[in-house]
């Protein structure tokens, strides 16, 4: 069943294809969101707040065993802790800056994993999991509805 919304592409005067234009969104719709911003990225900054200061104790706890790495860590940490906040309550709102805002975390999350994983800090499968996730969401990031859900072009 087609999608009642989705229009077939118009051929130009000079008889060009052109793609279908991306949806508009009315404001407020929510339940029209783009599968990446609603099933993905939305539910991720819910994890994100929940699991963040569970790491912001245990570092506060292993300052004496970690010695001076510990308050880079801990300002790295506040500092995912208070993007994660700023993208759950602009998501839902359509706000453009989190379109930004999102790739700049998936990128900082990236390039920590993978420094992680190089210097023996993450585990494995828990490193390359959040690579996977987050370079999923750059990928679809940069879709037409995606854009469009954030009022870009």
């Amino acid at each position: 069943m087609q999608d009642p919304t989705s229009r077939p592409p118009l051929p130009t005067p000079d008889g060009q294809i052109l793609p279908p234009a991306p949806p508009v969104y009315e404001p407020g719709d929510w339940q029209g969101a783009p599968t990446i911003v609603k099933g993905w990225a939305y539910p991720l900054t819910w994890l994100g707040i929940v699991l963040q200061p569970f790491f912001l104790i245990g570092l506060f706890a292993a300052r004496s065993i970690m010695g001076n790495v510990v308050v880079p860590l801990m300002l790295f940490n506040g500092a995912l802790l208070v993007t994660q906040i700023y993208l759950n309550r602009t998501l839902k709102k359509r706000v453009p800056a989190a379109w930004i805002v999102q790739i700049a975390l998936s990128v900082v999350v990236i390039a920590f994993q993978a420094w992680s994983i190089a210097t023996g800090g993450a585990r494995g499968a828990t490193g390359i999991i959040g690579i996977l996730i987050h370079v999923y969401i750059l990928s679809q990031w940069f879709k037409p509805d995606v854009k469009a859900w954030f009022s870009r072009s």
